[in-house]
């Protein structure tokens, strides 16, 4: 389909932008699911271009609503 396409002229404009930001400064970048899988996604391109990804491991408490 067209998505790929799509993700991929998008991951590449970002990934100037991205570089710039990451160089200069820590950074949390959010972004859609769609972005992040294919072998063009972001995460590929960031590790292609030499940086560290990791996840963030996210520690979620449930709280009982008190009535």
């Amino acid at each position: 389909p067209m998505y790929p396409d799509f993700l991929d002229r998008r991951n590449n404009a970002w990934m100037p932008e991205l570089k710039k930001i990451i160089d200069t400064r820590s950074a949390f970048v959010a972004v859609g699911i769609k972005h992040l899988y294919y072998k063009n996604g972001l995460i590929m391109q960031l590790i292609k271009s030499g940086y560290k990804v990791a996840p963030v491991v996210m520690h979620l408490r449930h709280q009982k609503l008190q009535q």
